[in-house]
């Protein structure tokens, strides 16, 4: 289960998603379409960081909203960090001196 610091990474890629949406001038349910739901709440719940986004559906939103994939990779990458400290009961700080 995610913890308060986990949704809050989850929600960078969420605002991220959001920003290149409206930039892309979609809406959630046309972009939810595009990938196979009936309506736009799936793309709602990714925006808030209510969901996590499936890699099935991170290669089409890549796609479709013109994505930094680089850019996406590092906002799960820090999600799935938190999520991880936060089940070890680790602070960051430490992790990252360890890793030299």
């Amino acid at each position: 289960m995610y913890t308060i610091r986990g949704m809050k990474d989850r929600l960078k890629l969420g605002k991220y998603l959001l920003q290149k949406r409206l930039e892309a001038e979609l809406t959630q349910r046309t972009l939810g379409s595009s990938l196979g739901f009936t309506s736009g709440q799936f793309i709602s719940n990714y925006e808030k960081g209510l969901a996590p986004v499936p890699l099935s559906s991170i290669k089409v939103l890549i796609k479709i909203l013109k994505l930094d994939p680089y850019r996406v990779v590092e906002l799960i990458q820090e999600e799935r960090l938190s999520y991880l400290l936060d089940e070890l009961n680790l602070e960051s700080r430490k992790i990252r001196s360890h890793r030299r």
